[in-house]
């Protein structure tokens, strides 16, 4: 069976959930599905070049080209799911889900819906004021997923058990790393075979915690020297 699949994002750039969307359009395209991205925010530039791939290989795109205020986003959304016309809408993160429930079709057969719960902080709806407009739109979705099983539990205490909520786990596949000529990776940075590398992925954010890594860091150093 052949899936039309649109999925919601905020803004199209190297992110947690932009790249897992990035990953299932991929995988499932190949699988023979069709498969789509609809936005609320314009590209990043460094991103532009991920869109090209993920259109090359037939995901369907619906980015602005300028960014929107409330109700042109609600606008755009709508056109995108009516454009596309998807059996079933994946909205990553809290303003794609309110966003995209809002510019659901009200009269017309709608595509299934479903929350993907993506912060970091494994609570999305810790506002006030997200979780008032989220209480008001619950059934205008039909599934909510979580990334962690403390953010499903996380969603369940605050407004229960009234829609399924599962959890699937956004592993990494490792082996994509594992294959990684490490040797050519290094010449190209002028890196030594002796000097240490250590990668810490995800955007700049406190949540991520790269002040965490950078305190560490400094504290290993100083222990090696002697300090």
């Amino acid at each position: 069976m052949t899936l039309r699949t649109l999925h919601l994002i905020h803004t199209p750039r190297h992110s947690g959930a932009e790249i897992l969307v990035d990953d299932l359009c991929t995988r499932h395209s190949q699988k023979g599905h069709i498969v789509g991205i609809a936005s609320l925010e314009p590209t990043d530039p460094l991103f532009r070049e991920t869109l090209s791939r993920l259109e090359a290989t037939g995901t369907s795109l619906h980015i602005p080209s300028r960014r929107h205020n409330r109700l042109q986003r609600v606008a755009h959304l709508r056109g995108a799911i009516t454009a596309f016309d998807p059996d079933v809408v994946f909205a990553h993160s809290v303003l794609p889900s309110l966003y995209g429930r809002l510019a659901l079709p009200l009269l017309q057969k709608r595509p299934k819906f479903v929350t993907v719960l993506h912060s970091a902080t494994n609570d999305d709806f810790s506002g006030s004021y997200f979780r008032l407009i989220e209480r008001t739109l619950r059934w205008r979705a039909d599934y909510v997923v979580a990334v962690s099983e403390a953010g499903g539990r996380s969603y369940k205490a605050r407004f229960g058990s009234a829609l399924p909520v599962c959890t699937i786990k956004n592993g990494i596949d490792l082996q994509r790393f594992r294959s990684i000529d490490r040797a050519a990776v290094r010449k190209s940075y002028a890196i030594s075979d002796p000097t240490k590398i250590l990668l810490q992925v995800g955007r700049v954010s406190p949540v991520k915690q790269q002040l965490s890594s950078i305190e560490l860091l400094s504290l290993l150093g100083r222990r090696r020297m002697g300090r």
